[in-house]
Order: structure tokens, then C-alpha cells, then sequence
């Protein structure tokens, strides 16, 4: 998985996913940064977090197929931001 954040400039993250749990009302995503660093990163996702995501799979079907037949590729290209 590569992750890119704003603040990080044009600085891209190899992470692995580490897991996933609930904690009170939230569902909790592990993820371990593999470079250039070597963070552990947790997202907190709530109810509300969860219907909004459903709901952007659900508009835009074609988009979460194209996905599934894309993570199938064998020759893997990364994008290019």
C-alpha cells in the first residue's frame, strides 16, 4: 500500500496493514510505514465514517470494480501523482 500526504510533500509511504479492531465506537486500522520511515499509524474510523464511505462505494459501482480487476494485475504500475 502507498500513502501521500499533504504535509509530507511529495514524500510517498510504503506501509504494510497491520490489523484491524474495535475500540469503543470506533473501528481502529493499524497500518506499519515500512519507507522511508518506520511509523505505526492508526485510523479511527466511526458509524458516521462508515456510511459515508459506503455511500461513495455505492455511488460510483464501476469505480470499486475497476478497482477489484486492477488489484488482479499482474504487471503492477505505480501512478504516477
Amino acid at each position: 500500500m502507498r500513502i501521500r500526504s499533504t504535509g509530507l510533500g511529495d514524500t510517498e509511504l510504503i506501509c504494510e496493514g497491520d490489523g484491524a479492531y474495535r475500540k469503543g465506537d470506533y473501528l481502529i486500522l493499524s497500518v506499519q510505514t515500512t519507507s522511508p520511515v518506520m511509523w505505526h499509524v492508526r485510523i479511527g474510523i466511526d458509524g458516521k465514517d462508515m456510511l459515508k464511505i459506503g455511500w461513495m462505494m455505492a455511488k460510483r459501482p464501476f469505480s470499486l470494480l475497476f478497482a477489484l480487476i486492477m488489484g488482479f494485475k499482474k504487471n503492477k504500475q505505480l501512478p504516477d501523482y
